[in-house]
């Protein structure tokens, strides 16, 4: 099924006239203290400089209470209650689209680049952290406006599990359904206008979480994903029915 029609968009992060762009989201709703979490998202980029794709509590000192995925020329670091991890399997920063995953499961975390696991990394102290949810950045440090992203993400989700392997692959690659269980936040970016981006994601309640995201500079692009790479795509369900969700109108 292909998404011939839609008003695909994406996200761009460059240094406009104010300064460097981000967007940030003050407070995360229906997140109720899971320790449990799984941030995925598209990225763009050919900026061989130190920076951050997203952030979760940066706002505190204690490194054990934040959460940070940033690239770097020939790796990815990450910063969630972990030492950093440094993987040299994959390249990031190559001026293509890439899918980026970070699973935390207790005081495991693994990172995934195009669906395959790169790296595992056990937590400081073995430690099943708890994260301090009151912020959530893209594109740049918080704390002290540096490793500024320069480039495009699109499709981004942040769920309160740890995603499977196959779940990672699986939604690495189509539009997913806004009322899939245990989403927190999923943001297309297809509005195209404006100084937010709308979080599609609803609870169990058919109530839309309403993580809604600030632009503070970040524009709206035409450069997305191809559809090869993610576009509408068919699951199999237990009894080997076909469905297909996620449609947008």
């Amino acid at each position: 099924v292909n998404s011939e029609g839609l008003k695909n968009k994406s996200l761009k992060f460059d240094l406009g006239i104010y300064g460097h762009s981000y967007a940030r989201l003050d407070t995360l709703r229906n997140i109720e203290n899971s320790t449990n979490l799984s941030f995925s998202s598209w990225i763009k980029s050919s900026s061989l400089e130190e920076q951050v794709i997203a952030q979760l509590g940066r706002n505190e000192t204690d490194a054990l209470s934040e959460f940070m995925v940033y690239t770097k020329e020939d790796y990815s670091d990450d910063a969630f209650g972990f030492n950093h991890v440094e993987y040299t399997g994959a390249l990031v920063c190559t001026g293509e689209w890439v899918h980026i995953a970070y699973v935390k499961e207790g005081s495991i975390g693994r990172l995934y680049i195009n669906s395959e696991l790169v790296k595992t990394a056990n937590s400081i102290n073995n430690i099943d952290v708890q994260y301090s949810f009151n912020d959530f950045v893209l594109g740049r440090d918080y704390r002290d406006g540096s490793n500024n992203f320069i480039g495009l993400m699109d499709e981004l989700t942040l769920w309160k599990k740890a995603l499977s392997p196959l779940e990672v692959k699986s939604l690495s690659n189509r539009f997913i359904n806004p009322e899939e269980e245990d989403l927190v936040f999923y943001f297309n970016s297809d509005e195209g206008i404006g100084d937010y981006v709308y979080d599609s994601s609803k609870s169990e309640n058919d109530i839309f979480n309403k993580n809604d995201l600030k632009l503070e500079g970040a524009l709206f692009s035409s450069d997305v994903p191809t559809e090869d790479q993610v576009s509408f795509r068919t699951l199999t369900n237990a009894n080997g029915f076909y469905l297909l969700e996620g449609i947008r109108y």
